[in-house]
């Protein structure tokens, strides 16, 4: 039996802290205002969706179509209109606006969410480098393509060699999709590196072709793959194809692609947890893991120098 959704909230109390303006019902839990428009400042990075789109950006919620809860439509200052997520924004006082942006401007500089463009694309590069150069091999990959989601492609440089000296066009390489907005598709092949050990070489990664429905163009590659009799039976994985980045860069150009959907609920991009940890140890403080007793739940602790510790207390 489906569940009642739930009814639309009403603010009840509000605060404001720091210049975030923060919304409560009547129970204490969160909310938007479905009553009032409501001025927010992007948190998440979202020039996938719009040049100006960078962590700071500006603009107003429109209270007729959130739920309330999980999302809002916003419209923000350079006209554009977007269905986001409730956590890639917050909302602040009209008054504080403009000084909360500049402030998370300033302290994104020099990352690769820099309201700067060049900025950010040269911190990008030094970003994959940093947190995927040990474990990917990237001199080659091909990177084209529009949207949010991206398909991949990788082999191994063994492989290449081989089909190289036997004559062969065609190689296993592996094609899947990721539709994660923050790591992507470098993220989901180093996942699959789970013990460096247990590796001889690094993947090469061959192609990255960005598009708005990643699961829509991998069945698509697939399906052409395999009418070419282009599957390997015996791969531990079903996403193996005898095939190549010439081949594959040709199928996607015989494949529908798909647009931005209008209702989509965007998320935009931010930091990955392990950015999040480093910066944090950075700082000095250490992360504690450990299994919840009796529970299949995972604890994490982090636990700051003395003198910062008494700095927040403060």
């Amino acid at each position: 039996m489906a569940r009642k959704p739930k009814p639309p909230p009403k603010v009840a109390t509000h605060e404001i802290v720091d210049g975030y303006l923060h919304t409560y019902n009547a129970d204490g839990r969160l909310c938007l205002d479905i009553e009032n428009r409501e001025r927010i400042v992007l948190v998440h990075d979202l020039r996938t969706y719009g040049d100006d789109l960078h962590i700071g950006a500006l603009g107003w919620t429109i209270p007729e179509t959130t739920d309330g809860y999980t999302f809002a439509d916003v419209i923000f200052d350079t006209g554009q209109r977007l269905r986001l997520k409730r956590y890639a924004f917050e909302r602040v006082t009209v008054q504080s606006a403009k000084a909360v942006a500049d402030q998370l401007i300033e302290d994104n500089r020099n990352t690769r969410f820099d309201a700067d463009p060049v900025v950010a694309a040269s911190c990008r590069e030094d970003w994959i480098a940093k947190y995927y150069g040990e474990y990917l091999t990237l001199s080659e990959t091909i990177v084209k393509g529009v949207g949010d989601q991206e398909l991949y492609a990788f082999t191994f440089p063994s492989l290449t060699e081989l089909a190289t000296v036997k004559g062969d066009e065609h190689y296993p390489v592996k094609v899947g999709f990721s539709k994660n907005s923050s790591d992507g598709a470098f993220g989901r092949i180093r996942s699959q590196i789970l013990e460096k050990a247990g590796f001889p070489e690094k993947p090469k990664v061959l192609l990255v072709f960005r598009t708005w429905d990643g699961r829509q163009l991998e069945t698509q590659v697939h399906k052409r793959l395999r009418s070419l009799g282009r599957r390997i039976p015996d791969s531990l994985g079903r996403e193996w194809f005898m095939t190549c980045t010439g081949e594959l860069l040709q199928l996607i150009d015989q494949c529908d692609l798909a647009d931005l959907p209008p209702d989509r609920v965007i998320t935009g991009a931010d930091e990955t947890i392990e950015e999040g940890f480093t910066g944090l140890m950075a700082d000095g403080a250490t992360i504690e893991m450990g299994m919840v007793p009796g529970q299949a739940a995972v604890s994490i602790g982090i636990r700051y120098p003395n003198d910062k510790a008494e700095l927040m207390k403060d």
